[in-house]
Protein backbone atom coordinates (compact mmCIF):
# COMPACT_ATOMS: atom_id res chain seq x y z
CA UNK A 1 0.00 0.00 0.00
CA UNK A 2 1.42 3.42 -0.84
CA UNK A 3 1.85 6.37 1.40
CA UNK A 4 -2.06 7.34 0.35
CA UNK A 5 -3.61 4.18 1.13
CA UNK A 6 -2.03 4.59 4.50
CA UNK A 7 -3.05 8.15 4.94
CA UNK A 8 -6.88 7.11 3.96
CA UNK A 9 -6.40 4.12 6.35
CA UNK A 10 -4.80 6.26 9.16
CA UNK A 11 -7.69 9.14 8.86
CA UNK A 12 -10.59 6.35 8.88
CA UNK A 13 -9.27 5.27 12.13
CA UNK A 14 -9.01 8.68 13.36
CA UNK A 15 -12.59 9.35 12.52
CA UNK A 16 -13.99 6.18 14.12
CA UNK A 17 -12.24 7.22 17.31
CA UNK A 18 -13.62 10.87 16.79
CA UNK A 19 -17.40 9.07 16.69
CA UNK A 20 -16.10 6.94 20.00
CA UNK A 21 -15.47 10.23 21.51
CA UNK A 22 -18.20 12.26 20.50
CA UNK A 23 -20.71 9.51 21.92
CA UNK A 24 -18.69 9.48 25.48
CA UNK A 25 -19.13 13.70 25.05
CA UNK A 26 -22.99 13.42 24.56
CA UNK A 27 -23.53 11.23 27.06
CA UNK A 28 -21.74 12.76 29.64
CA UNK A 29 -24.87 13.72 32.19
CA UNK A 30 -24.69 15.97 34.41
CA UNK A 31 -25.66 13.28 36.95
CA UNK A 32 -22.26 11.21 36.39
CA UNK A 33 -20.32 13.06 38.60
CA UNK A 34 -19.88 16.60 40.53
CA UNK A 35 -20.05 19.77 38.60
CA UNK A 36 -16.33 20.76 37.98
CA UNK A 37 -15.41 16.86 36.70
CA UNK A 38 -18.27 16.98 34.47
CA UNK A 39 -16.73 20.18 33.25
CA UNK A 40 -13.31 19.54 33.34
CA UNK A 41 -14.17 16.06 31.28
CA UNK A 42 -16.26 17.60 28.49
CA UNK A 43 -13.33 20.31 28.07
CA UNK A 44 -11.48 17.53 27.62
CA UNK A 45 -13.16 15.39 25.09
CA UNK A 46 -13.84 18.89 22.98
CA UNK A 47 -9.90 19.17 22.95
CA UNK A 48 -9.30 15.20 21.90
CA UNK A 49 -11.56 15.18 18.78
CA UNK A 50 -9.61 18.67 17.64
CA UNK A 51 -6.36 17.06 17.89
CA UNK A 52 -7.68 14.14 16.24
CA UNK A 53 -9.43 16.32 13.00
CA UNK A 54 -6.44 18.16 13.31
CA UNK A 55 -3.93 15.05 13.00
CA UNK A 56 -6.22 13.83 10.19
CA UNK A 57 -5.97 16.71 8.21
CA UNK A 58 -2.25 17.03 8.89
CA UNK A 59 -1.96 13.34 7.28
CA UNK A 60 -3.96 14.47 4.15
CA UNK A 61 -1.74 17.31 3.33
CA UNK A 62 1.59 15.46 3.96
CA UNK A 63 0.71 12.66 1.28
CA UNK A 64 -0.75 15.52 -0.90
CA UNK A 65 -3.98 14.43 -0.79
CA UNK A 66 -4.81 18.39 -0.21
CA UNK A 67 -2.87 21.57 -0.91
CA UNK A 68 -4.19 24.27 1.39
CA UNK A 69 -2.07 27.31 2.09
CA UNK A 70 1.23 26.84 4.21
CA UNK A 71 -0.40 28.85 6.85
CA UNK A 72 -2.63 27.27 7.57
CA UNK A 73 -1.30 24.26 7.49
CA UNK A 74 1.50 25.92 10.30
CA UNK A 75 -1.24 27.09 11.86
CA UNK A 76 -2.76 23.13 12.40
CA UNK A 77 0.35 22.29 13.86
CA UNK A 78 0.42 25.30 16.39
CA UNK A 79 -2.88 24.36 17.61
CA UNK A 80 -1.83 20.58 17.78
CA UNK A 81 0.98 21.01 19.45
CA UNK A 82 -0.90 23.53 21.72
CA UNK A 83 -3.85 21.39 22.17
CA UNK A 84 -1.80 18.27 23.13
CA UNK A 85 -0.30 20.55 26.76
CA UNK A 86 -4.16 21.73 26.95
CA UNK A 87 -5.26 18.16 27.10
CA UNK A 88 -2.43 16.96 29.88
CA UNK A 89 -3.68 19.87 31.80
CA UNK A 90 -7.42 19.59 32.14
CA UNK A 91 -6.20 15.72 32.62
CA UNK A 92 -4.03 16.49 35.33
CA UNK A 93 -7.12 18.81 36.71
CA UNK A 94 -9.36 16.16 36.01
CA UNK A 95 -7.23 13.22 38.54
CA UNK A 96 -6.77 15.96 41.23
CA UNK A 97 -10.84 16.10 41.40
CA UNK A 98 -11.33 12.83 41.57
CA UNK A 99 -8.61 13.05 44.29
CA UNK A 100 -10.09 15.51 46.30
CA UNK A 101 -13.49 15.27 45.66
CA UNK A 102 -16.15 18.02 46.24
CA UNK A 103 -12.81 19.50 48.28
CA UNK A 104 -12.22 23.42 47.35
CA UNK A 105 -8.71 24.05 45.62
CA UNK A 106 -6.80 27.06 46.67
CA UNK A 107 -6.97 29.86 43.43
CA UNK A 108 -2.74 29.39 43.48
CA UNK A 109 -2.96 25.80 42.18
CA UNK A 110 -5.10 26.20 39.25
CA UNK A 111 -2.62 29.40 38.63
CA UNK A 112 0.10 26.91 39.22
CA UNK A 113 -1.63 23.93 36.87
CA UNK A 114 -1.87 26.28 34.33
CA UNK A 115 1.09 28.55 34.13
CA UNK A 116 2.81 26.07 31.53
CA UNK A 117 0.14 26.79 29.21
CA UNK A 118 1.35 30.51 28.40
CA UNK A 119 4.97 29.39 27.46
CA UNK A 120 3.87 26.29 25.80
CA UNK A 121 1.49 28.63 23.74
CA UNK A 122 3.99 31.15 22.81
CA UNK A 123 6.54 28.54 21.39
CA UNK A 124 3.86 26.92 19.79
CA UNK A 125 1.93 29.86 17.53
CA UNK A 126 5.40 31.81 17.52
CA UNK A 127 6.83 28.59 16.03
CA UNK A 128 4.68 29.59 12.57
CA UNK A 129 7.43 31.91 11.97
CA UNK A 130 10.61 30.83 14.50
CA UNK A 131 10.81 27.27 13.79
CA UNK A 132 11.08 26.86 17.89
CA UNK A 133 8.67 23.21 17.88
CA UNK A 134 8.34 22.64 13.59
CA UNK A 135 9.66 23.95 10.36
CA UNK A 136 8.92 22.70 6.87
CA UNK A 137 11.43 21.09 4.52
CA UNK A 138 11.52 21.76 0.94
CA UNK A 139 8.88 19.27 0.05
CA UNK A 140 6.56 21.53 2.59
CA UNK A 141 6.34 18.53 4.84
CA UNK A 142 6.32 18.33 8.86
CA UNK A 143 9.98 18.79 10.37
CA UNK A 144 10.78 18.91 14.44
CA UNK A 145 12.19 22.15 15.33
CA UNK A 146 15.17 22.59 18.32
CA UNK A 147 12.52 22.78 21.20
CA UNK A 148 10.17 20.47 19.93
CA UNK A 149 11.21 17.86 22.93
CA UNK A 150 10.23 20.69 24.89
CA UNK A 151 6.21 19.89 24.60
CA UNK A 152 6.37 16.46 24.76
CA UNK A 153 7.81 16.46 28.04
CA UNK A 154 5.72 19.07 29.34
CA UNK A 155 2.46 17.22 28.49
CA UNK A 156 4.64 13.81 29.81
CA UNK A 157 5.16 15.23 33.34
CA UNK A 158 2.05 16.26 33.69
CA UNK A 159 0.56 12.49 33.03
CA UNK A 160 3.35 11.23 34.95
CA UNK A 161 2.11 13.46 38.02
CA UNK A 162 -1.22 12.08 37.85
CA UNK A 163 -0.58 8.89 37.49
CA UNK A 164 1.92 8.55 40.55
CA UNK A 165 -0.11 10.80 42.59
CA UNK A 166 -3.37 8.30 41.52
CA UNK A 167 -1.27 5.38 42.51
CA UNK A 168 -0.11 6.87 46.21
CA UNK A 169 -4.34 7.41 46.96
CA UNK A 170 -4.69 3.60 45.59
CA UNK A 171 -2.43 2.34 48.08
CA UNK A 172 -3.68 4.50 51.08
CA UNK A 173 -7.19 4.34 50.94
CA UNK A 174 -9.09 1.54 52.14
CA UNK A 175 -12.94 2.27 50.27
CA UNK A 176 -12.83 -0.64 47.51
CA UNK A 177 -14.70 2.00 44.77
CA UNK A 178 -12.01 5.00 45.32
CA UNK A 179 -9.30 1.87 45.23
CA UNK A 180 -10.58 0.96 42.07
CA UNK A 181 -11.31 4.96 40.27
CA UNK A 182 -7.57 5.18 42.11
CA UNK A 183 -6.39 2.21 39.94
CA UNK A 184 -7.61 3.04 36.69
CA UNK A 185 -6.76 6.70 36.98
CA UNK A 186 -3.24 5.59 37.32
CA UNK A 187 -3.38 3.35 34.74
CA UNK A 188 -4.27 5.85 31.95
CA UNK A 189 -1.16 6.39 30.86
CA UNK A 190 -0.54 2.97 30.05
CA UNK A 191 -2.44 2.47 26.38
CA UNK A 192 -0.72 6.26 25.22
CA UNK A 193 2.91 4.66 26.15
CA UNK A 194 2.27 1.37 24.15
CA UNK A 195 0.43 3.93 21.16
CA UNK A 196 3.23 5.77 20.89
CA UNK A 197 6.20 2.63 21.02
CA UNK A 198 4.12 1.15 18.33
CA UNK A 199 3.89 4.41 16.25
CA UNK A 200 7.58 5.19 16.90
CA UNK A 201 8.66 1.29 15.51
CA UNK A 202 6.09 1.07 13.12
CA UNK A 203 5.53 4.73 11.62
CA UNK A 204 2.61 5.95 9.47
CA UNK A 205 0.09 3.61 11.18
CA UNK A 206 -2.16 5.51 13.87
CA UNK A 207 -1.64 4.15 17.21
CA UNK A 208 -1.53 6.98 19.62
CA UNK A 209 -5.14 8.47 18.80
CA UNK A 210 -6.70 4.87 19.24
CA UNK A 211 -4.70 4.10 22.29
CA UNK A 212 -5.89 7.42 23.88
CA UNK A 213 -9.52 6.98 22.90
CA UNK A 214 -9.43 3.60 24.61
CA UNK A 215 -8.36 5.08 27.70
CA UNK A 216 -11.13 7.57 27.81
CA UNK A 217 -13.57 4.66 27.04
CA UNK A 218 -12.47 3.39 30.11
CA UNK A 219 -12.50 6.12 32.54
CA UNK A 220 -16.03 7.04 31.46
CA UNK A 221 -17.34 3.04 31.68
CA UNK A 222 -15.98 3.68 35.08
CA UNK A 223 -18.02 6.60 35.99
CA UNK A 224 -20.92 5.31 34.29
CA UNK A 225 -20.84 2.51 36.68
CA UNK A 226 -20.11 3.93 39.22
CA UNK A 227 -23.03 6.41 39.01
CA UNK A 228 -24.29 3.04 40.24
CA UNK A 229 -22.96 3.38 43.68
CA UNK A 230 -22.30 6.68 43.82
CA UNK A 231 -24.16 9.79 45.05
CA UNK A 232 -24.13 12.58 42.43
CA UNK A 233 -24.60 15.54 44.36
CA UNK A 234 -21.95 14.57 46.92
CA UNK A 235 -19.73 11.77 45.79
CA UNK A 236 -19.74 9.91 48.10
CA UNK A 237 -21.46 6.03 48.20
CA UNK A 238 -24.97 5.86 48.09
CA UNK A 239 -28.03 3.68 50.01
CA UNK A 240 -27.69 0.60 47.17
CA UNK A 241 -24.05 1.11 47.92
CA UNK A 242 -24.53 1.18 51.81
CA UNK A 243 -26.78 -1.95 51.90
CA UNK A 244 -24.09 -3.85 49.84
CA UNK A 245 -21.15 -2.95 52.31
CA UNK A 246 -23.35 -3.62 55.43
CA UNK A 247 -24.20 -7.04 53.84
CA UNK A 248 -20.28 -7.58 53.35
CA UNK A 249 -19.30 -6.94 57.16
CA UNK A 250 -21.89 -8.20 58.68
CA UNK A 251 -20.83 -11.70 57.93
CA UNK A 252 -17.24 -10.62 60.00
CA UNK A 253 -18.76 -8.78 62.86
CA UNK A 254 -18.79 -10.27 66.31
CA UNK A 255 -18.21 -9.01 69.91
CA UNK A 256 -14.50 -9.27 68.95
CA UNK A 257 -14.63 -7.76 65.95
CA UNK A 258 -17.08 -5.02 66.27
CA UNK A 259 -18.21 -2.18 63.61
CA UNK A 260 -19.53 1.01 64.71
CA UNK A 261 -22.64 2.46 62.79
CA UNK A 262 -23.29 6.15 62.87
CA UNK A 263 -26.13 8.13 61.20
CA UNK A 264 -25.91 11.98 60.58
CA UNK A 265 -28.54 14.31 60.44
CA UNK A 266 -27.79 18.06 59.00
CA UNK A 267 -29.47 20.54 62.20
CA UNK A 268 -32.51 22.59 60.92
CA UNK A 269 -31.85 22.04 57.29
CA UNK A 270 -34.87 22.97 56.29
CA UNK A 271 -34.24 27.08 57.51
CA UNK A 272 -31.27 26.68 55.66
CA UNK A 273 -33.29 26.00 52.40
CA UNK A 274 -35.85 28.35 52.95
CA UNK A 275 -33.62 31.25 53.97
CA UNK A 276 -30.58 30.56 51.95
CA UNK A 277 -32.16 28.52 48.25
CA UNK A 278 -32.14 25.10 47.50
CA UNK A 279 -28.51 25.28 45.96
CA UNK A 280 -26.83 26.86 49.45
CA UNK A 281 -28.75 23.64 50.72
CA UNK A 282 -26.95 21.38 48.11
CA UNK A 283 -23.45 23.19 49.22
CA UNK A 284 -24.54 22.62 52.71
CA UNK A 285 -24.91 18.79 52.37
CA UNK A 286 -21.73 18.94 50.29
CA UNK A 287 -20.04 20.41 53.56
CA UNK A 288 -20.86 18.05 55.69
CA UNK A 289 -19.60 15.37 53.24
CA UNK A 290 -16.50 17.13 53.02
CA UNK A 291 -16.25 16.84 57.21
CA UNK A 292 -16.83 13.33 57.09
CA UNK A 293 -14.59 12.29 54.11
CA UNK A 294 -12.05 14.52 57.06
CA UNK A 295 -13.12 12.75 60.05
CA UNK A 296 -13.25 9.44 58.12
CA UNK A 297 -9.67 10.07 57.12
CA UNK A 298 -8.49 8.46 60.67
CA UNK A 299 -10.23 5.23 60.96
CA UNK A 300 -10.49 4.16 57.63
CA UNK A 301 -14.13 4.32 57.66
CA UNK A 302 -17.04 3.69 55.50
CA UNK A 303 -19.32 6.89 54.52
CA UNK A 304 -22.39 7.08 52.67
CA UNK A 305 -25.27 9.91 51.62
CA UNK A 306 -28.27 7.67 53.35
CA UNK A 307 -30.59 10.02 51.89
CA UNK A 308 -31.77 13.52 52.30
CA UNK A 309 -29.76 15.50 54.14
CA UNK A 310 -28.97 12.20 56.30
CA UNK A 311 -25.41 10.89 56.56
CA UNK A 312 -23.95 7.32 56.96
CA UNK A 313 -20.59 6.03 58.20
CA UNK A 314 -19.60 3.23 59.14
CA UNK A 315 -16.03 2.04 61.41
CA UNK A 316 -14.25 -0.88 62.06
CA UNK A 317 -14.14 -1.17 66.12
CA UNK A 318 -10.37 -2.14 65.64
CA UNK A 319 -9.78 1.84 64.73
CA UNK A 320 -11.43 3.27 68.09
CA UNK A 321 -10.98 3.76 70.99
CA UNK A 322 -14.42 4.73 72.43
CA UNK A 323 -16.96 5.39 69.18
CA UNK A 324 -17.76 9.19 70.93
CA UNK A 325 -14.12 9.96 69.11
CA UNK A 326 -15.36 9.96 65.75
CA UNK A 327 -18.12 11.56 66.55
CA UNK A 328 -15.82 14.26 68.05
CA UNK A 329 -13.36 14.58 65.24
CA UNK A 330 -16.47 15.02 62.86
CA UNK A 331 -17.79 17.83 65.11
CA UNK A 332 -14.09 19.42 64.75
CA UNK A 333 -13.94 18.97 61.02
CA UNK A 334 -17.47 20.65 60.19
CA UNK A 335 -16.57 23.26 62.58
CA UNK A 336 -13.05 24.09 60.94
CA UNK A 337 -15.00 23.57 57.48
CA UNK A 338 -17.80 26.46 58.44
CA UNK A 339 -14.58 28.98 59.39
CA UNK A 340 -12.06 28.32 56.53
CA UNK A 341 -15.62 28.80 54.43
CA UNK A 342 -16.90 31.71 56.44
CA UNK A 343 -20.39 30.66 56.37
CA UNK A 344 -23.21 32.96 56.57
CA UNK A 345 -25.11 30.97 58.38
CA UNK A 346 -24.92 28.24 61.33
CA UNK A 347 -24.21 24.44 60.10
CA UNK A 348 -23.82 21.78 62.70
CA UNK A 349 -24.96 17.96 62.53
CA UNK A 350 -26.43 15.54 64.83
CA UNK A 351 -24.96 11.79 65.13
CA UNK A 352 -26.33 9.03 66.40
CA UNK A 353 -24.53 5.30 66.31
CA UNK A 354 -24.96 2.01 67.60
CA UNK A 355 -22.77 -1.51 67.44
CA UNK A 356 -22.89 -3.91 64.93
CA UNK A 357 -21.71 -7.09 66.61
CA UNK A 358 -24.19 -10.03 65.20
CA UNK A 359 -24.54 -11.47 61.41
CA UNK A 360 -27.95 -11.60 62.63
CA UNK A 361 -28.30 -8.09 62.63
CA UNK A 362 -29.95 -5.85 59.62
CA UNK A 363 -29.31 -2.56 57.89
CA UNK A 364 -33.09 -1.69 59.27
CA UNK A 365 -32.19 -2.41 62.69
CA UNK A 366 -28.82 -0.50 62.94
CA UNK A 367 -31.00 2.32 61.17
CA UNK A 368 -33.25 2.59 63.97
CA UNK A 369 -31.11 2.27 67.01
CA UNK A 370 -29.14 4.92 65.82
CA UNK A 371 -31.85 7.02 64.45
CA UNK A 372 -32.93 7.12 68.41
CA UNK A 373 -29.79 8.26 69.67
CA UNK A 374 -29.54 10.81 67.10
CA UNK A 375 -33.22 12.07 68.00
CA UNK A 376 -32.31 12.46 71.70
CA UNK A 377 -29.64 14.09 70.49
CA UNK A 378 -31.10 16.78 68.81
CA UNK A 379 -34.01 16.70 71.78
CA UNK A 380 -30.82 17.97 74.08
CA UNK A 381 -29.40 20.63 71.35
CA UNK A 382 -32.83 21.89 71.07
CA UNK A 383 -32.88 22.23 74.88
CA UNK A 384 -29.46 24.09 75.13
CA UNK A 385 -30.54 26.53 72.49
CA UNK A 386 -34.32 27.13 74.03
CA UNK A 387 -34.04 26.93 77.69
CA UNK A 388 -37.06 27.09 79.86
CA UNK A 389 -38.19 31.03 80.12
CA UNK A 390 -38.55 31.06 84.25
Amino acid sequence: MDNAGYAIVYVEILVLCIVYSLVILLRMSPDLATKREIRVFRALMRIFIMMLALDGFAQLQYVDIIDPPMLIVALSYSFYQFGLTVLSVLWFLFVEFQIHENRPLPRLFYLLSCFPLLPIGILAFGSVKYDWFFHFDENNHFARGPLFPLMNVVAYLYFLVTTVHAFIIFSRTSSRRRKRRMLLLSAFIISPVIGATLQLTVGIHPFVSPSICISFVFVFISIQSDQVNTDALTGLNNRKSMNHYIDEIRTRASEQTPYYFYLIDADSFKSINDSKGHAEGDNALCYIADALRDACDGYHGFIARYGGDEFVAVIDGAYLRDPEDFVQSFDESLLMLCTERTLSYPLSASVGYTRLASQKTNTASLVSAADRMLYQRKKEKHAQSNPPVR
